[in-house]
């Protein structure tokens, strides 16, 4: 890696919203739905999210329930541990099988708790 120096243009004004998504085209699709409202970063696994995290300490993170390298459960853990009052809604495309995992996740220092609706209802 060299020295490059990353900027990042951001309006102070604007919430920042962390994006996690391993899917290119999905993660696309919800970027675009809310860069016009919000300072969206991106993430493509569990690792960079955890760590985009501590470096940009987002108001809202959005996050997939599958990831390439990290459950988004376990990320969730992560975050939490890190910041027990962060905003997280978690998606999948996989709900049946990870989403009541997810919804069931509270952290003990949390005064959130996780809202699951199945969408087969």
């Amino acid at each position: 890696m060299n020295n490059a120096t990353l900027v990042i243009a951001v309006d102070l004004m604007r919430p920042k919203v962390l994006v996690v998504e391993g899917d290119e085209a999905v993660l696309e699709t919800i970027q675009l739905m809310l860069i016009n409202e919000f300072n969206v970063l991106v993430a493509r696994n569990g690792s960079e999210a955890i760590n985009l995290f501590e470096f940009a300490r987002p108001d809202v993170v959005v996050l997939d329930i599958l990831l390439p390298d990290i459950d988004g459960v376990d990320v969730t853990r992560e975050i939490l541990r890190k910041n027990p009052d962060e905003v997280i809604i978690g998606i999948s495309a996989y709900a049946k099988r990870r989403g009541k995992r997810f919804a069931e996740f509270r952290h003990k220092g949390s005064s959130r708790k996780a809202v699951w609706k199945d969408p087969a209802c």
